[in-house]
């Protein structure tokens, strides 16, 4: 698996966009090679959770997490750092296509999901480059708490995420 910079992933987007994919194409595209990637790559269904944001990485995830669940059979839940009407309308559309009615409003029961826990990290750069900075959702220190670590182990390769949303600056 490959990985790109985020000028890279920037500068590709800029070249579809010009060539005459939209916004939402492009979005469709990113979340559906996520879903499947992920799919293919565990031998059964379990649990994916999206941490999401407002912006287009919400997006990616949200198609993502259809993805899994129509596919391949996973059960799907999301938490969302903002009020869903706070979110860019392309990833509002994205939460309707999923059919997830509301976002969750507290971290899953570790011991009612299905295994293995796959946490998709769809909050984008925003948290990300903020040291100490967290979602209002709780994402980063859900995600990081020592019950979900010790079983983070099926979302790694070699040390390293499996797979995250593209990083993105629009509506992000």
């Amino acid at each position: 698996m490959s990985a790109l910079t985020i000028a890279e992933t920037l500068a590709g987007e800029e070249r579809a966009k010009a060539d005459g994919w939209s916004e939402e194409a492009l979005l469709n595209l990113a979340g559906e090679r996520l879903g499947r990637s992920i799919g293919s790559f565990f031998c059964h269904p379990g649990t994916a959770v999206g941490y999401l944001g407002k912006g287009h990485n919400a997006g990616d995830t949200l198609v993502a997490l259809r993805i899994l669940r129509d596919k391949f059979g996973w059960d799907i839940a999301a938490r969302s750092a903002f009020p869903l009407s706070e979110c860019a309308p392309l990833t509002r559309k994205k939460w309707d296509e999923t059919g997830i009615a509301h976002p969750l409003e507290h971290p899953p029961e570790y011991n009612d999901l299905k295994r293995p826990l796959l946490l998709l990290d769809g909050l984008g750069s925003r948290f990300c480059n903020s040291p100490g900075k967290s979602p209002p959702c709780g994402g980063k220190r859900e995600r990081g708490s020592p019950q979900l670590t010790s079983h983070r182990a099926s979302t790694r390769i070699q040390g390293e995420p499996l797979l995250m949303p593209s990083t993105r600056t629009s509506h992000s």
